[in-house]
């Protein structure tokens, strides 16, 4: 992994053509594992493209690859092929699931409230997937060595039942990883439903309440795996249909 990577860096339009987007590659991978913010759009560029370079799936959003290149190298570091791996909150077209898929990962599974399956583009994928909430599954308990949820928790998730839940299905030691919407103040967004009026209102979460949110963590058995970096830096996301702007932050629990 680490000599694809170098290759990476050589690639003539990388290096030469973009010097900026070079350095952000850097920096990127230098903070791969910390539980920090996506800071620019080159942050996002990047990633797309050492997604690509890698072989890992890409996501149906493209400003979503910063969270999968995290997540998939974090799993790749931490966890055993052999053992199972869920996407909560996520569909067959999983981009962190179906990049492990590549990299001989088998035990693979996805949820979500709805039935994803209607959306799926993604023909012959090796995920098992579920129709149901994340704050309560049917999943054994201790089952999975690695959880992740991207872009999930803002959507009216009861953030207590749903760390509640994945304390109890995740193996001890298991990594929880988590990516949500962010911007260190508010943000309002009163009055906007993106999915309709009977769904929870849009959510971007500020600082205070990333740390209540890692507080209700640490009551619910679980650690951060490296400090936490709440700082922003650039407005490196935009959801056009909703007309709002902010980052994600990314953040990785281990279970005690």
């Amino acid at each position: 992994m680490i000599k694809t990577i170098k290759n990476f860096f050589q690639q003539k339009e990388i290096v030469n053509k973009n010097p900026k987007l070079s350095l952000d590659a850097i920096n990127l991978l230098s903070g791969i594992f910390d539980c920090n913010t996506l800071k620019s759009i080159n942050e996002i560029e990047v990633a797309t493209q050492l997604n690509d370079f890698l072989g890992f799936y890409p996501h149906l959003d493209p400003q979503k690859n910063w969270d999968t290149l995290k997540s998939v190298f974090y799993i790749l570091r931490e966890c055993n092929c052999d053992l199972p791996v869920l996407d909560a909150g996520g569909s067959l077209d999983s981009s962190v699931l179906n990049s492990l898929a590549k990299y001989g990962y088998n035990d693979l599974y996805a949820c979500d409230i709805i039935d994803m399956t209607r959306y799926s583009k993604l023909k012959n994928s090796k995920v098992k997937f579920t129709i149901q909430n994340v704050e309560n599954t049917n999943y054994e308990n201790d089952y999975f060595q690695a959880i992740v949820s991207l872009s999930v928790i803002e959507h009216g998730v009861h953030i207590e039942k749903f760390f509640d839940e994945m304390n109890r299905i995740l193996k001890k030691n298991g990594l929880l990883l988590i990516t949500t919407d962010y911007w260190n103040d508010n943000i309002n967004c009163d009055g906007i439903y993106p999915y309709g009026t009977d769904k929870p209102q849009m959510k971007i979460f500020k600082k205070e309440e990333i740390e209540t949110i890692c507080d209700i963590a640490v009551k619910n058995g679980f650690s951060l795996c490296s400090p936490l970096k709440t700082d922003t830096f650039k407005k490196a996301v935009r959801w056009e249909a909703v007309d709002r702007e902010y980052t994600f932050i990314f953040l990785a629990f281990r279970k005690n």
